[in-house]
C-alpha cells in the first residue's frame, strides 16, 4: 500500500469482501448464550447425549450445564446425569 493517500478508503474495500458468504458472523453476533447455543445445535433437544463432555470458552459454564472437573454433583438437581 506504501504511500496510498486513499489508504482508509483501499482498506475498507479490501475488507469488505472478507465476510464468509454464508451469514456465520451475521447469526452469532449478538446472541446471548442460549442463542449461541441453539445455533451451534447445543440447546434443548441437542443430539448430545447428556453427559457429553463439551469444550467451552469461558470460566462460567451455560445454565443447566456442569464444568467437567470431576466435582460431586446433586443427583436431584441434575438427574438425568445420576
Amino acid at each position: 500500500l506504501g504511500n496510498d493517500p486513499n489508504f482508509a478508503t483501499t482498506m475498507l474495500n479490501a475488507l469488505a469482501g472478507k465476510q464468509p458468504l454464508d451469514n456465520t458472523l451475521t447469526n452469532l453476533s449478538g446472541k446471548d448464550v442460549a442463542g449461541l447455543l441453539t445455533y451451534l445445535g447445543l440447546g434443548e433437544g441437542s443430539a448430545l447425549p447428556v453427559g457429553v463432555p463439551v469444550p467451552w470458552p469461558s470460566a462460567t459454564p451455560p445454565t443447566g450445564w456442569l464444568k467437567c472437573n470431576g466435582a460431586a454433583f446433586s443427583a436431584e438437581e441434575y438427574p438425568e446425569l445420576a
